[in-house]
């Protein structure tokens, strides 16, 4: 049986597990939006290899984010799945 200091500490462990979790889900969406906006520009004119190159730098750091996210997610799944071993 847990003790009430051993649940505070998973309470607060998962609830740091979701804050990092929302706060990389956060800096995903900034980057899609910079994306977006990005993409908003180009359909304007003619596109510049250095255009094209900046979107996939953009792109790829918007994916970086995706995986520190999932990696957050899945910590706070391990966290909660912890909890139903007795």
């Amino acid at each position: 049986m847990s003790t009430i200091e051993e649940v505070q500490q998973t309470v607060t462990d998962l609830t740091a597990g979701l804050t990092a979790t929302n706060a990389a889900l956060d800096a995903i969406d900034a980057k899609l939006d910079e994306v977006r906006t990005f993409i908003a520009t180009l359909s304007a004119g003619a596109v510049t290899q250095a255009q094209l190159d900046s979107l996939a730098t953009m792109l790829t750091s918007a994916k970086d984010a995706t995986t520190t996210a999932q990696a957050h997610a899945e910590a706070v799944l391990v966290e909660a799945d912890a909890l139903d071993t007795p």
